[in-house]
């Protein structure tokens, strides 16, 4: 009972159990500390030595020896903390890391569970860094104290065997020192858990209010809001200031205590020497030895409001790192290669206690059947498919897939083979492309352009700045509503589900391009189940029945207008680079291939930083011709397309001279966020505004990107201390392909700059005399 009890109590206990991993380089990182204890016991005993045996007898060689002893202590000790020092940093870092790790796991497993019970983004995020910082400094700084500290203590024998009557008076104040910490702890406990709440609800509105800065913009409520976050930000300056005053209330008094001790210790020791008890070395040596008594105290004692800070931190972690998803696999789930055989059997559900959302809810859907659900806003629809791909389990009754009830099922094996696209799109920071690849394994180029094409992405991506290595943004907000959605479908249209389920998916997409998008799709996956939901009458002529749901209960069917399923769409035109031929004609690109020529060309690379050999020639994006590696085409088609390509993409190799921070307040009235990169190019120096996000480093190469304008920094040519700078606050975006092409461009650019189209690039020397040669 009692133990259960301290383990409730001391709950950041257990988390030393993270340190096991660690425990060769704790080992070493304490072997360190006790080589630093060990020098700085023997430091006051030369000290004496110099004093008594040097100083008062006058001997010069003594003074020297001993000196010369004092200065290697000295400089083992500089070397001895330096080298503890670092591998104590990188023990911190990789329990924070273990830390972070853990909480963004739970979080993960926990899912759509999280924010169904409350929970906000801010408040997880500020888990995640700021209470997990806290927790794991108290780890790794408070068990390495508390080791230390103890064996520091050890120099109290050196202290009763210099004087055991001065020992005394050095101890005396320590049971007063140690009642008043016990009393101190539990309200600073009390103090810091208040201090994190606090801190939890500001990070919690101000990522709330920064996602929805358009809201606010739009009411004109800047001035409340900003007056709203500056209370929030106030009630934790209130909690960080009532921790300070309590804690002015005890530390400075208790402090005082040993203070007034070291004053007690020096007055009697000095009536001592007076009287010849006691020599002025062993003195000086004693009056050393104080505070490394009284330091480990002191240490040992700043480790108890640190406890009170972490366990209140570590309440918050606990509750996502702790917490068990009520969605989980059970012990004999099974694998299951999904047919796409859907059913519900009398399904129940209630997100609150006592008031259902779905009322009995039962039908069947057959493998590669298209079926629509229909109904009111508020009838169950969305929360319906949600347990079909198993998001939540039916409070009452099952969903059964091919027959097995999905409580049974893998949750490897049903991710990737039924797949929901939601009405609210959901993008990740990154390309276009990653976000098209996501959790498709090992995609390749080609099959990422045919899956936008098909969904009717593909026309608007190809003409963005970079094309498919376009940055989204966060949530995807440089597109359009609907462009995002035509994204998600392509996604879904990657991964090539069983089962696919349309949430109103392309409720941002006009009529003409829905009813293309879902006749290709329909065609695509013609062995797939599709299950629809839409409140356009349209949906009637791609289903073959409709499912009428309405109050959580299903009243009845009707039939669809589709019989059966379109023709299988057709695939992209791959051409193999050797029979074909391009020629240049100055505004435009002919091509010859098969015997056609093609006339009015432009050319494009679809992936300009991941895969920069792909290339597109097209007059209509929908119709494109597809080059898996253009660099094998016949020199002067190489050279006609170079040329189009550097006009096309802006590529233009520069030489970097400086990074600077932005911000909004310089001389220039810059943008806030935003970097001045100054570049020399051919066309000479300049300098050009990006935001921070726009400085990637990929593979090693740095690549700035501009409006209409993409540089590719040559390293060897570069500033060094601007390339230092820049790669310190470089992105690395996430790639599609595992890798980037930035390299294959370094090496291409002078080629292309120079309009050439030699095998291989001319020396680097002479890189900038041939831009400059070939620049208008």
């Amino acid at each position: 009972m009692l133990r259960s009890k301290i383990l409730e109590r001391y709950r950041i206990l257990k988390l030393y159990s993270v340190l096991r991993p660690h425990w060769r380089l704790l080992a070493l990182v304490l072997s360190l500390s006790l080589l630093g204890i060990a020098l700085s016991v023997v430091s006051p005993l030369l000290t004496r030595a110099i004093v008594d045996e040097g100083i008062l007898r006058g001997d010069l060689g003594a003074i020297a020896r001993y000196a010369a002893a004092l200065a290697a202590l000295s400089v083992a000790s500089t070397v001895v903390g330096a080298v503890s020092g670092l591998y104590q940093s990188i023990l911190s870092g990789r329990v924070a890391l273990d830390l972070r790790s853990k909480v963004f796991a739970g979080a993960m497993e926990l899912g759509v569970e999280l924010y169904q019970e409350g929970a906000q983004v801010g408040d997880v995020v500020a888990r995640l860094y700021g209470y997990v910082d806290r927790v794991q400094r108290f780890i790794v700084g408070s068990f390495e104290t508390a080791i230390i500290s103890s064996l520091r203590l050890a120099a109290l024998a050196v202290v009763f065997s210099l004087n055991w009557r001065l020992a005394l008076v050095l101890l005396a104040p320590l049971p007063a020192y140690v009642y008043g910490l016990v009393r101190y702890q539990p309200r600073m406990r009390t103090l810091f858990v208040k201090r994190w709440t606090r801190v939890s609800r500001m990070s919690a509105y101000a990522t709330s209010l920064l996602s929805s800065v358009l809201l606010v913009k739009l009411v004109g409520r800047e001035r409340e809001e900003a007056k709203r976050y500056e209370d929030l930000a106030g009630e934790v300056y209130n909690a960080e200031v009532e921790v300070a005053r309590f804690s002015a209330k005890v530390y400075p008094w208790l402090n005082l205590l040993l203070t007034l001790s070291s004053v007690a210790v020096t007055f009697l020791g000095g009536l001592m020497v007076a009287r010849g008890e006691l020599t002025m070395g062993t003195l000086t040596a004693f009056l050393a030895y104080v505070w490394q008594v009284y330091a480990p105290v002191q240490a040992i004692a700043g480790l108890v409001p640190q406890l009170a800070e972490a366990e209140a931190a570590y309440e918050k972690i606990a509750e996502v790192m702790e917490a068990r998803p009520r969605v989980a696999e059970a012990p004999d789930a099974v694998e299951l290669r999904v047919v796409g055989r859907v059913e519900a059997r009398d399904v129940w559900f209630e997100y609150s206690p006592g008031r259902p959302v779905l009322r009995g809810v039962s039908f069947s859907v057959e493998p590669g059947e298209v079926v629509g659900i229909v109904g009111p806003n508020g009838s169950g629809k969305t929360t319906l498919v949600r347990l079909l791909v198993r998001l939540f389990d039916p409070t009452r009754g099952a969903v059964l897939l091919d027959g097995v009830d999905l409580r049974r099922v893998r949750l490897s094996s049903l991710r990737g083979q039924v797949m929901l696209v939601p009405q609210e799109p959901i993008l990740l920071p990154g390309s276009v492309a990653y976000n098209i690849t996501y959790g498709a394994e090992a995609p390749d180029p080609v099959s990422v352009l045919y899956a936008a094409w098909l969904c009717g992405a593909h026309r608007f991506i190809i003409e963005l700045p970079l094309a498919y290595d376009s940055d989204v943004g966060e949530q995807g907000r440089i597109l359009s509503g609907g462009q995002r959605q035509l994204i998600c479908l392509a996604r879904a249209a990657m991964l090539r589900p069983r089962v696919l389920i349309l949430d109103e998916a392309t409720s941002n997409v006009h009529v003409e391009l829905e009813e293309v998008i879902l006749t290709r799709l329909l065609g695509y996956l013609r062995d797939s189940t599709v299950i629809a939901i839409s409140h356009r009458p349209t949906l009637n002529k791609f289903v073959g029945r409709v499912i009428l749901v309405s109050d959580g209960r299903v009243l009845g069917e009707e039939s669809g207008g589709l019989r059966e399923r379109p023709p299988p769409p057709p695939f992209l035109r791959v051409v193999d680079p050797r029979g074909l031929r391009v020629l240049d004609r100055g505004a435009w690109l002919e091509a010859e291939v098969d015997g056609v020529r093609l006339a009015e060309l432009r050319a494009r690379l679809p992936f300009p930083l991941t895969n920069p050999r792909v290339l597109l020639l097209y007059r209509d994006p929908d119709d494109a011709i597809v080059v898996e590696d253009w660099s094998a085409l016949d020199e002067a088609s190489r050279a006609a397309v170079a040329r189009h390509l550097v006009k096309e993409h802006g590529l233009s190799l520069a030489r970097l001279v400086s990074v600077l921070p932005l911000g909004g307040g310089g001389p220039r009235g810059g943008r806030p966020l935003s970097l001045s990169v100054v570049l020399e190019t051919a066309e000479g120096r300049l300098e050009v505004d990006v935001p921070a996000s726009n400085l990637l480093l990929l593979d090693g190469v740095l690549v700035v990107v501009a409006p209409n304008r993409v540089y590719i920094v040559d390293p060897e040519a570069s500033d060094r201390g601007a390339l230092w700078s820049a790669r310190a606050v470089a992105w690395e975006p996430p790639s599609p392909f595992g890798g980037y092409g930035a390299k294959w461009l370094l090496e291409w650019l002078p080629d292309l700059g120079a309009g050439g189209g030699a095998a291989s690039p001319p020396p680097r020397g002479q890189v900038y005399g041939l831009l400059r040669a070939s620049a208008p």
